[in-house]
């Protein structure tokens, strides 16, 4: 055969080749590099997010016991009947007697609120006994207003209080 048509097949096998199968392992190669780059940030996105993670839930471990109490004063649920229990001991603890009580409920997003209104009767240290029992009660109770009333029946006095207060909670909605 002659020599340059041999060496031009050689030439034109030698760019086929290349082009058939050099330079699409080359692009393919190009290709992995660079999805493994992103993947190598993803990596490194992740151990990022996983140390935020480790972290959050060291300081929910450290301060399990104020969320606790958060979570006592603050409750998930209105609880309406556990209101009611609590403030008819709290006003019997005080030494007042309880005439009236009426609830309402407004749901707010995220916190509910449950209103009440307490008519009680009894002298005034047993309303500071009941006012210091309140701040001290384990669930958290805000009183709105207090009005008093002076009343005489049958040649005695009595003192009458009007208390608007309200109780928290988490809406469960959300």
């Amino acid at each position: 055969m002659n020599p340059k048509l041999l060496s031009s097949i050689y030439i034109a096998s030698s760019i086929l080749i290349f082009f058939l199968l050099v330079l699409p392992a080359f692009d393919k190669t190009k290709m992995l590099r660079a999805a493994l780059t992103e993947r190598e940030e993803m990596f490194i996105e992740l151990q990022e997010i996983t140390k935020s993670v480790e972290e959050l839930n060291q300081e929910i471990d450290k301060n399990k016991n104020d969320i606790a109490k958060i979570d006592q004063l603050l409750p998930k649920q209105k609880e309406v009947s556990e209101i009611i229990t609590a403030v008819e001991n709290i006003v019997s603890s005080s030494g007042l007697s309880l005439l009236e009580i009426t609830f309402s409920e407004f749901k707010g997003e995220p916190i509910g609120t449950i209103t009440g209104n307490l008519k009680l009767v009894g002298d005034f240290n047993s309303l500071i006994n009941l006012l210091d029992l309140l701040e001290k009660n384990l669930r958290l109770v805000e009183i709105n207003s207090l009005d008093v009333a002076s009343q005489f029946s049958g040649g005695a006095s009595t003192i009458n209080y009007d208390i608007k207060f309200e109780a928290s909670y988490l809406n469960s909605g959300l």
